[in-house]
């Protein structure tokens, strides 16, 4: 699999109703959400929008554990419904929902892209198309050390961010590419 498998998806998407998009941190799944959503009518869901922020975060806390899983069902749910819905936003900055709340309504395909996506029973069951983004892991940890200094964090803690991901978040999220239907790699 590579590069071609991400024009696939591309592809495979233009006939798909719910098309998810999953992988680690860092890995290039907004970009080709984006990029999907470039070449054919489409609505983006983050599944950052349905992080808990880091305010209310517990050190005992998985990945599954940030995400609200039951609020993602609804929203997904609700769009294919053809309801419009309301996103509660979250700022990747600060790692914090804004308290901002944006309407959605489905124009075209939903793409939902998110490190859970894959994880998503819901999502699973009802998507067309499932994607899990792959990268190298050395060009993912550059990925994240930047991401975290552009913050504001030291490289120290960037570096813990990046540590503490690998050994709680990556091995879970890697283990979900088995429900992928397409694999990119390499996709930037």
């Amino acid at each position: 699999m590579g590069i071609s498998d991400c024009a696939a998806a591309i592809e495979a998407a233009r006939n798909a109703r719910l098309v998810i998009i999953g992988g680690c941190s860092r890995s290039g799944k907004s970009t080709l959400a984006a990029s999907i959503a470039a070449k054919i009518p489409a609505t983006v869901l983050l599944l950052d929008d349905f992080l808990i922020g880091i305010e209310d975060r517990k050190p005992w806390m998985t990945v599954r554990d940030r995400y609200r899983y039951d609020d993602i069902r609804a929203a997904v749910e609700g769009l294919l419904q053809g309801s419009v819905v309301l996103i509660d936003r979250y700022d990747p900055q600060s790692r914090s929902l804004t308290g901002e709340r944006q309407e959605v309504s489905l124009r075209g395909v939903l793409i939902v892209e998110g490190v859970v996506a894959l994880d998503v029973p819901f999502l699973r069951e009802h998507a067309d198309v499932s994607i899990y983004v792959d990268m190298p892991d050395d060009e993912r940890k550059r990925r994240v050390i930047k991401f975290y200094k552009s913050k504001g964090l030291s490289e120290q803690a960037a570096r813990k961010v990046f540590e503490e991901r690998e050994a709680e978040e990556v091995p879970f999220i890697k283990r979900t590419e088995r429900y992928a239907n397409i694999i990119c790699t390499n996709f930037l």
